[in-house]
Order: C-alpha cells, then structure tokens, then sequence
C-alpha cells in the first residue's frame, strides 16, 4: 500500500548523497571565505595605492579617504575587484541554493516522521 510517508521516503536522498551535499557545502564555504579574502587584500593594496601613488594625489595631498571609498574600494582600481565580486556573488548564490536544498531534506525527514508516527496511530 501507498502511504504518505512511503512517498516522502522515496522523494529524500539517501545518507551518502546527504553527505556529499554537507561536502558540497563546505567546499563552496570555503571558496566564499577566499573570495571574500581576496576582496579584502585587493581593497587593502588599492588603498595603499590611491594614498601613496602620486598619480592620484590631489594638489599635493593624498586624497580624502572618503574619496578613496567612493570612487575606488567597491570597483578597485581600473575595475580589479568587479571580477572578484562578480566571483562572490555567484558563490554566495550557489551556497544559499545549497543550504536551501539541505534545509528542505531536513524538513521532508521531519514530514516523514510525522507522517508515519500518524500512520502508527491510526493502524
């Protein structure tokens, strides 16, 4: 007989496919963590060099730093970060997906439960 909690079982993955998304996940995190980084070194080496460069002086004078923020921390000089940021958006976006779809296995195996502790009762 077709059940309920028959048809959730066979809709959820199997522990090793399980496994190998928490796998999947953490490799993504880590590329996240180094894309993140690498963002963070670009912007630091893009500061030094809008500070300290003459080309980017202003009458002397190193620009304010609320100019640095403006025209150079998010794109980085002569665009250097947007592909690193490009890079962390489709991460970021992969690892929600997967998180999603783990957390999604997690509430079928709830369902499942709940749905055969049911059945129990009414057999």
């Amino acid at each position: 007989m077709d059940t309920n909690a028959k048809k959730v079982l066979e809709a959820l993955p199997d522990f090793n496919d399980a496994q190998d998304m928490i796998q999947q996940i953490k490799v993504v995190t880590i590329a996240k963590m180094r894309l993140d980084a690498d963002i963070k070194a670009g912007e630091s080496a893009n500061f030094n060099e809008v500070m300290n460069a003459p080309k980017y002086m202003v009458g002397g004078k190193q620009p304010a730093v609320s100019y640095y923020e403006n025209a150079y921390k998010y794109t980085g000089i002569e665009g250097n970060l947007m592909i690193l940021r490009d890079k962390l958006s489709t991460t970021s976006a992969e690892l929600d997906a997967l998180k999603a779809r783990y957390e999604l296995y997690r509430q079928m195996q709830d369902m499942y439960k709940t749905l055969t502790f049911m059945e129990r009762g009414t057999a």
